[in-house]
């Protein structure tokens, strides 16, 4: 998975619920693939901040017995293996989330240098694959008829929902429930229309979150907003442009 998706799994995590979830199940073991942008190690921990494109994430390695390179055999974890891993050098953290004081962390159970770049591709290429086997049951791939669109949806039956891609923006948002803003809270749809509308749609930063908060009238508090636009970046409708708080439409 990304660091973003961890991210958002923890903006919406239910309080009364001990695991986060992510791409609709619960979240148990992970492994993400980014650049170190800091690392420096203890007597008992190596540390380090993973920069993945998407966010960064600290991450913690305990360092044990296990750890202790024996002659020429280095350990897979040892300290000749741990030196490489230093700022500027891409690795595969498979671990689990922790939360410290409100604060989180990843601890790493292996930590695997990447000299091969394509693995980066790979695994941006996997993290899409996993979300949408994920979100549509592991039922395959939705056959979509001439006219319509796929849109990254928690539910199959959409494909029989879909607007045609000529209709106009409102066909998005019908009161019937129908449509991609069918599944929608109010303050969703609104979210959606406002980014996919002529002008943000026209402008390569999109809308700010103010914007997008003063053109809904401030009817919407700021944390209905939060969870509305970290929705429609899960669903793939929105993405950030030039900072987290700039976004626009996928269309």
């Amino acid at each position: 998975m990304t660091i973003k998706q961890l991210r958002d799994g923890w903006a919406n995590k239910d309080p009364s619920e001990e695991d986060i979830r992510v791409s609709g199940q619960d979240l148990h073991q992970m492994y993400l693939v980014g650049k170190i942008v800091s690392a420096q190690e203890s007597s008992t921990a190596h540390h380090m901040v993973v920069d993945d494109g998407t966010g960064k994430a600290p991450v913690k390695f305990w360092i044990d017995d296990d750890n202790v390179d024996g002659g020429d055999i280095p350990a897979p974890h040892g300290a000749r293996a741990r030196a490489e891993w230093k700022e500027g050098a891409y690795v595969k953290v498979s671990g689990i989330v922790r939360d410290m004081q409100g604060k989180h962390f990843i601890v790493a159970y292996t930590v695997k240098l990447i000299t091969n770049m394509n693995e980066v591709t790979l695994h941006q290429l996997e993290t899409i694959y996993v979300h949408l086997k994920t979100m549509t049951g592991g039922q395959g791939p939705i056959q979509l008829t001439p006219g319509q669109k796929r849109v990254m949806g928690p539910n199959p039956a959409m494909q029989n929902q879909m607007p045609n891609q000529n209709a106009a923006p409102t066909a998005y948002n019908n009161n019937d429930g129908s449509g991609v803003g069918g599944m929608m809270s109010p303050c969703q749809r609104a979210m959606f229309d406002e980014l996919h509308g002529s002008a943000a749609m026209a402008n390569d930063k999109g809308l700010s979150f103010d914007q997008l908060a003063s053109k809904l009238n401030n009817q919407f508090t700021e944390p209905e907003l939060r969870n509305a636009v970290n929705y429609l970046q899960t669903e793939g409708h929105v993405y950030t442009t030039v900072d987290e708080n700039h976004f626009k439409g996928t269309g």
